[in-house]
C-alpha cells in the first residue's frame, strides 16, 4: 500500500505512490463537475433579492441546501452543528436575537459581522458604569440582581427589585 498509493508526508507534500493516485484529485474533479450541473442555478441564486428567492421554490431549495453547507463550514464551530450555541456563543434556535431576527437583520450580521469596523457592521459596547463611575458599588449590585431576577435566577438576600428595576 506504501508503495502503491500516496502515503509519506514529506516536509511539503506526500510521496505520490507508484500509481499516481490521489483522492484529492478525484474530489476536485467531482467538485467541478457539481459545478457545471449548478453553475446557471448559482448564477442565478447570487443575481437574485433575499424577496425573490422566498418566492421561488427552487431558488429556495438551493439557498437553504447551500446555505447548510456554508453554515456547516464557516458558523458551526461556534454556533454548532445545529445552531444551538456554545459557552461565548448565542444560541440561534431561539427567538433571543442580539442583532434582529428579521432574514435582512441575518444577512446584515452575515454580510458584516459584529464590531468589524465596517460602516455596516453592528455595534455595540456596554458602558462601564463601575469604572466611569456613572453607578456606585452598591448601585451595581442591585442592578446585577435585577437583571439575575428577570433570568429567574437566584439574587441575594434583601435585594430590592423596585430600585434595581429603576436603577
Amino acid at each position: 500500500y506504501w508503495i502503491v498509493y500516496p502515503a509519506w508526508p514529506l516536509v511539503s507534500s506526500n510521496t505520490t505512490g507508484m500509481f499516481g493516485y490521489s483522492s484529492r484529485a478525484d474530489v476536485a474533479v467531482e467538485l467541478a463537475n457539481l459545478e457545471k450541473v449548478r453553475g446557471d442555478k448559482m448564477v442565478a441564486l447570487g443575481a437574485a433579492s433575499l424577496a425573490d428567492i422566498e418566492k421561488d421554490p427552487a431558488l429556495l431549495a438551493l439557498a437553504r441546501a447551500k446555505g447548510k453547507t456554508v453554515f456547516g463550514d464557516n458558523c458551526a464551530p461556534c454556533h454548532g452543528s445545529g445552531g444551538a450555541g456554545a459557552n461565548g456563543y448565542p444560541n440561534l434556535n431561539d427567538d433571543d436575537w442580539l442583532w434582529g431576527g428579521t432574514l435582512d437583520q441575518i444577512m446584515q450580521t452575515i454580510q458584516f459581522g459584529a464590531r468589524s469596523g465596517h460602516a455596516k457592521t453592528h455595534e455595540g459596547q456596554m458602558l462601564a458604569f463601575g469604572k466611569d463611575g456613572v453607578l456606585k458599588g452598591d448601585e451595581i449590585v442591585t442592578v446585577a440582581n435585577y437583571v439575575r431576577s428577570l433570568a429567574g435566577l437566584p439574587t441575594r438576600n434583601g435585594f430590592d427589585a423596585a430600585k434595581g428595576e429603576k436603577i
